[in-house]
C-alpha cells in the first residue's frame, strides 16, 4: 500500500469501518482503497475508512466506497451540516422536499461538481451510478447518534 499500513477493522459497526494508526502520517490512494477492500468487501455496498480520531472529535471525516447501484435512504441531519468531497466514479446527491419528492439532483463526476454543501434539515441522499464511487464526507461536531441527529424520510 501507499499510505495507510497500519490500522483496525471495526467488526462491530454497521457497514465495514477502517480506522487507520495515528502514529505516522498517511494518504489513501485509489490503489490502497482497492487493496484494503480486497477480502472485506461491503456491507450493503459501503465501506468507510475514519480519517477522524475517536468518536468525541470536533470533525467527523470519512472516506466512503459505495459499490454500483447503492442508494441510501433520505435523511436530515438535525443539527450539523455535511460536505461531500467527490474523489472517484460518479456520485448523484438527491436532495427532497418534506414529503419525499425529489426537488433536485446534484452529479458528482470527474467532468462536474466535486463539493457539495448540505446544511441542516436538509433531506438529502446519495445514489451510485455504474461503477464504484469514493468520496469524503465531513460533519462538523463529535458523532452523534442516529437518533439524536437523523430524521428519515417514510416514503
Amino acid at each position: 500500500m501507499t499510505g495507510v499500513r497500519n490500522g483496525t477493522w471495526d467488526e462491530e459497526a454497521r457497514s465495514p469501518s477502517f480506522f487507520p494508526s495515528r502514529d505516522s502520517v498517511f494518504s489513501l490512494a485509489t490503489e490502497d482503497v482497492d487493496e484494503l477492500l480486497e477480502g472485506k468487501g461491503t456491507r450493503s455496498g459501503v465501506a468507510r475508512f475514519c480519517l477522524h480520531d475517536p468518536a468525541e472529535s470536533n470533525i467527523n471525516v470519512m472516506a466512503l466506497v459505495q459499490e454500483p447501484g447503492t442508494v441510501s435512504r433520505f435523511k436530515a441531519h438535525k443539527m450539523r451540516s455535511k460536505i461531500y468531497i467527490h474523489l472517484r466514479g460518479t456520485l448523484y446527491i438527491d436532495i427532497a422536499d418534506q414529503d419525499g419528492a425529489t426537488v433536485s439532483t446534484i452529479e458528482c463526476s470527474l467532468q462536474s461538481q466535486q463539493v457539495v454543501f448540505v446544511p441542516p434539515g436538509v433531506f438529502h441522499r446519495t445514489r451510485v451510478g455504474d461503477v464504484r464511487s469514493v468520496f469524503v464526507e465531513v460533519l462538523d461536531g463529535p458523532y452523534m447518534s442516529e437518533k439524536e441527529d437523523r430524521t428519515y424520510l417514510v416514503i
